[in-house]
């Protein structure tokens, strides 16, 4: 059942794989009654952090929090002192996972310190395993702690991380890790206002996705993707390159409209809000003022459904 369920989340099926393992779960806690054993913990411990990335990207960072908190719990039965549990690739996952949805809740302090242990075990992983995987898993956490440090108002810390992310990953994987970073700092010289940098990251990360298409990407790297490119749909609307931001932006609306508006119940996702609000905001700025106001009704309507509590 497990390894079910981790077959439809590698494919990006992230609701298909949580039936799986929630009956994975539900069964390993009836056997852990009868008779523990170290294999029900590992399942458990698996199983949760399973769970809490099928619901990463849905936005439903409650049970993120809770369900990586039960995967840390039962990494920390499975490895009691720091000695056993610096560089294991589970629980620093875990860890990673726990840091997003406690960012995601605005807990940064949380995060920031659950994303900094993550670092650590995973540089110290790789260092001792130097595979491809650690690898991935260490740029990944690099990438999160410089995204702690943003949210924390450290910019110069936060691009260096970035820096660091893209420069250790670059020539040796398929890139994924290197879009995140390098769009990050893309965000952060748009708000900066930095010209020269917005066009060195622009260019970049549209060299970068004809080197890596989209047939190679599943999951949270198509996610990864559509994120980068609306970050490059806004260099080109500050240039009035307005055709190729629209077409940016289109291409992120429908990347996100696939991914979480699959059935009539789908409330959205803020990138969708995201989107929308940027192509009124195009719009608007080409003087189609009916079409600027579509958008940014169809934005607001989401908004509201998302969060009724900021009204």
């Amino acid at each position: 059942l497990k390894d079910m369920g981790s077959g439809h989340l590698a494919c990006g099926d992230y609701q298909g794989a949580r039936p799986f393992l929630f009956r994975a779960i539900h069964l390993t806690l009836r056997m852990q009654k009868v008779s523990p054993t170290r294999r029900c913990t590992e399942l458990l411990a698996t199983a949760y952090a399973q769970v809490a990335e099928t619901f990463l990207l849905e936005e439903s960072h409650e049970h993120v929090v809770e369900n990586s908190a039960k995967s840390l719990e039962q990494y920390r039965l499975l490895y009691p002192t720091k000695r056993f549990s610096i560089g294991h690739g589970g629980l620093s996952r875990s860890l990673l996972v726990h840091a997003k949805a406690l960012r995601g809740s605005g807990r940064h302090s949380e995060s920031f310190r659950c994303a900094k242990q993550s670092y650590k075990m995973n540089l110290c992983f790789h260092l001792i395993a130097r595979s491809p995987e650690t690898l991935r898993q260490l740029v990944e956490s690099i990438v999160e702690l410089g995204i702690a440090h943003r949210c924390r108002g450290d910019a110069v810390k936060a691009k260096e991380l970035f820096r660091l992310a893209s420069s250790k990953i670059q020539d040796r994987m398929d890139g994924v890790g290197t879009e995140v970073a390098v769009a990050n700092l893309l965000a952060m010289a748009l708000t900066d206002g930095h010209s020269v940098e917005m066009k060195a990251y622009r260019d970049a990360l549209i060299r970068h996705a004809s080197e890596n298409p989209p047939v190679r990407l599943k999951g949270e790297s198509t996610l990864d993707r559509a994120d980068s490119r609306l970050n490059v749909g806004r260099v080109f609307h500050v240039e009035m390159a307005y055709e190729l931001a629209d077409h940016y932006y289109r291409e992120c609306l429908r990347t996100y409209e696939r991914r979480f508006m699959r059935s009539a119940e789908s409330r959205g996702h803020s990138m969708i809000v995201t989107a929308l609000y940027y192509l009124g905001n195009l719009h608007q700025d080409k003087g189609e003022y009916d079409e600027a106001y579509a958008f940014y009704l169809r934005s607001l309507a989401m908004a509201r459904k998302l969060f009724p509590a900021s009204e």
